[in-house]
Parts: C-alpha cells; sequence; structure tokens
C-alpha cells in the first residue's frame, strides 16, 4: 500500500501488511527500491523502519541522477 510520495524527491513509501514495506525512488531511466522488515535490525542497532530507508533510497538516487 502506498503510505508517502515525495515530490520533491521522487521516493514513494510503501507497506506491507504484517509489517515491513519499501521505498522506491523514481530515475529518469529506472528506478531504486529498498526493502525493510519490521524484524530488521541495521547496522547501528535500531530496528529497520520506512523513513530511514526512504532517505536512504533517495541519497541513492540523487546520487545516480548526478
Amino acid at each position: 500500500m502506498l503510505t508517502v510520495y515525495e515530490e520533491d524527491r521522487k521516493v514513494s513509501q510503501l507497506k506491507k501488511m504484517g509489517g515491513g514495506g519499501a521505498a522506491v525512488g523514481q530515475l529518469a531511466t529506472g528506478v531504486v527500491i529498498a526493502f525493510y522488515d519490521k524484524e530488521g535490525v541495521m547496522s547501528d542497532g535500531k530496528a529497520q523502519n520506512g523513513p530511514d530507508v526512504a532517505n536512504q533510497v533517495a541519497a541513492m538516487a540523487e546520487y545516480l541522477r548526478g
């Protein structure tokens, strides 16, 4: 389910039933996709979450856009 679309960064956040979800960043000729799991843990010990995933996708998409 689409939960948030950020027009300025061209990033969408998606949630799945049961927890977790994905973030999708739009490029001119492709997309950047990252998934997260509500049970997953990031390298800093924090739980995976949608806003952090969206920020990572936005940063990678910006880098690839040049």
